[in-house]
């Protein structure tokens, strides 16, 4: 991998981390969201926090297993780097999202598909 995309994949991971990190633990659950999914969020914040945590760590963690140098000068490093990513970051990130994605806008499809669909 060239270093100008290692880097830029670093960037955006690095910063998408910390907006999520900086948004969930410094200002109340919701707030940085559509006033839609606001009251999603407030009923359900395991899953949100799950979520966003988990995520954070996948992120982070990410780009450590394009490093060629990482992988070849500490491969038990990269290896442990790697399952807490699959692990921490994909898994539990990844099922609390499905989770969240059920209650996600669900009121709104269901009263668009009454009304454009039902005709009621």
């Amino acid at each position: 991998m060239h270093a100008a995309s290692y880097g830029l994949i670093c960037l955006l991971s690095i910063g998408v981390a910390a907006y999520a990190l900086v948004s969930y633990s410094l200002f109340p659950l919701g707030a940085s969201v559509h006033p839609n999914l606001r009251a999603t969020f407030e009923s359900h914040p395991i899953g949100i926090y799950s979520h966003v945590f988990a995520a954070a760590v996948a992120l982070l963690l990410g780009p450590l297993q394009f490093s060629r140098r990482l992988r070849a000068a500490r491969p038990t490093l990269h290896r442990v780097s790697g399952r807490i990513y699959l692990i921490a970051g994909v898994c539990i990130g990844g099922l609390a999202g499905l989770y969240m994605a059920m209650f996600a806008y669900r009121d709104q499809i269901r009263d668009r598909w009454n009304k454009e669909v039902l005709g009621s």
